[in-house]
């Protein structure tokens, strides 16, 4: 009873900034700015509370959904949240989203990619390429880990040019339900740079055709010889 409502939300977010509006300023100002918003096209989806979203004019902002219930890749949605930001990008916490007017984004080309495309620059010297960051690329390689049924677990590794690459299906976990181990395969998706983590980077499938196998391991394999 000793807290009054002085002014309710805006429920459209009109009244909002836009993100573009965030200048040249320090993180510890930026967590002083209150909310923002972000209009544009849903690019990837994962862990239920996590999405990243492409502006009109190309940018790309992280969402971390206040709630549960994300949106789906190719929706058109604005979302207000507060800004965050590492050494390298923008992102709204405690966001919340809705359908926004507007035509969506065409699904650009993916980019054949190697895991050393993306850790490493021109020279061969150690640099994550953060212009890939929000961008669809494809990549291929050999199932070595996928996760168990048994846990809530979402993500496989794909060995790619003596990389362990991590897929996030967490969005869209039918896509791996039938995959096997040792499987030989192409992956298309969003490409998220996640700095602090090893790899620094993990791919996301946008649908079910974003995954596909190439080649099956033979059934003849060292294990089911001993076994028989």
């Amino acid at each position: 009873e000793n807290v009054t409502v002085i002014r309710p939300p805006d429920p459209t977010g009109d009244n909002v900034p836009d993100i573009s509006e965030i200048g040249d300023i320090s993180p510890s100002e930026l967590a002083t700015e209150g909310r923002f918003r972000v209009i544009g096209t849903v690019r990837a989806v994962w862990q239920g509370a996590h999405a990243l979203v492409e502006t009109d004019a190309g940018e790309v902002v992280s969402l971390r959904l206040l709630k549960a219930g994300p949106p789906s890749c190719g929706m058109r949605i604005r979302a207000i949240g507060f800004p965050q930001t590492n050494q390298y990008f923008l992102q709204l916490d405690n966001a919340t989203w809705s359908l926004a007017d507007g035509p969506v984004l065409d699904v650009p080309s993916a980019v054949d990619i190697s895991p050393i495309n993306l850790l490493s620059n021109q020279t061969g010297e150690p640099a994550i390429q953060v212009r890939l960051h929000g961008r669809p690329v494809r990549i291929t390689g050999v199932i070595r880990h996928l996760p168990s049924p048994t846990t809530t677990e979402s993500r496989m590794l794909i060995e790619a040019d003596g990389h362990l690459v991590p897929v996030d299906a967490s969005a869209r976990p039918g896509t791996i339900q039938f995959l096997r181990l040792g499987s030989r395969i192409a992956v298309t998706g969003t490409c998220i740079i996640d700095p602090g983590h090893d790899p620094a980077f993990f791919i996301v499938p946008r649908d079910g055709n974003d995954i596909t196998v190439l080649a099956n391991p033979p059934f003849w394999t060292p294990r089911i010889l001993v076994t028989i």
